[in-house]
């Protein structure tokens, strides 16, 4: 029998049901909405225990609605449907645009996405705010509403509630080797051999390779750390040591492409995620519109220039 269900029912996990729904796979609906597997698979749990019935059947692939879930599709598609019709029937009726707009992002983001990004959404708000830094500043900037929206590559906000988040890109971590370099080593033989000159661990990036690196069991035989991509590819290029990247960073300093080169890591891939995230029925539609615009310059001024020297990231380059 189905129990009562009590409290009240939150949007955010209807929108992660429907979108399950929709693609009928755990891992692909939390790509699309930014948060991991494990917590789309408790929502849809959750759901179940609410209402005491099963929404889902589990033992498919692709999973497939029962009953009952169908039922609770169709329903939260109309409740998600009005619910963005009275966020736009309120925002047509302020129709006051709003005096300024603060986006705190990842350094190599602004440097090669923010200066294009600003004209295509320039008509949301009368002044523009871009910061740059590291992404527990920002994390923390947007929570005191310091700012009204971050770009970031941490998973500190995953368990925030009230949160609206945007999947901008999934690029993979590159070796960046000098130029004169005569082959690609792979990864365990160069951190036995050469220094690694390494983002600072303060930032999400630095601490993502070296935890990386760790569950490899791999050490280093010497870092430098030094947080700054310039710095990084100044002693690469002055064959001081290799480093680990991504596109979007070597993206951010172009007068290194002809001293620096890229390489796929042939064993122990991993990648980092951007993405947008601001606050939930507040900025949900600004955010909407500037992920897709920033979509829309990664791939026409990272991809597209890159594959002319490195087609190898045409497939792991996710935008």
């Amino acid at each position: 029998m189905a129990s009562e269900p009590q409290g009240e029912l939150p949007l955010r996990a209807l929108r992660i049901f429907v979108t399950l729904a929709e693609c009928g796979v755990m891992s692909e609906a939390a790509g699309r909405l930014g948060i991991t597997q494990a917590r789309v698979s408790q929502t849809i749990r959750s759901l179940e225990e609410r209402f005491g019935i099963q929404l889902v059947s589990r033992d498919r692939r692709p999973v497939a609605l029962t009953r009952p879930g169908q039922i609770l599709h169709q329903k939260a598609l109309e409740l998600l449907d009005l619910e963005g019709h009275v966020h736009t029937a309120l925002r047509d009726a302020a129709l006051i645009k709003r005096p300024a707009l603060h986006l705190a992002a990842a350094t190599s983001f602004v440097d090669v996405v923010g200066g294009h990004l600003v004209p295509m959404i320039e008509d949301l708000a009368s002044g523009w705010r871009i910061t740059a830094g590291l992404s527990p500043d920002h994390v923390a900037m947007l929570l005191s509403r310091k700012a009204d929206m971050i770009v970031t590559v941490d998973d500190l906000m995953e368990d925030q509630a009230d949160l609206a988040r945007f999947e901008l890109v999934r690029e993979p971590y590159v070796l960046a080797l000098p130029h004169s370099a005569r082959e690609v080593p792979d990864l365990a033989e160069l951190v036995q051999t050469k220094p690694l000159i390494r983002y600072g661990a303060s930032g999400s990036t630095g601490r993502q390779i070296m935890r990386h690196l760790a569950r490899m069991n791999l050490k280093p035989v010497k870092t430098v750390e030094i947080e700054s991509v310039l710095g990084q590819m100044t002693m690469i290029a002055n064959n001081q040591g290799w480093g680990l990247t991504t596109p979007l960073c070597y993206a951010s300093a172009p007068s290194f492409h002809r001293r620096v080169m890229l390489a796929p890591i042939s064993k122990g891939a991993f990648r980092r995620q951007l993405t947008l995230i601001c606050r939930e029925r507040e900025d949900e539609e600004a955010a909407a519109r500037i992920a897709e615009a920033a979509r829309t310059v990664l791939r026409g001024e990272v991809l597209a220039r890159m594959l002319e020297d490195y087609p190898w990231l045409e497939d792991k380059f996710l935008v």
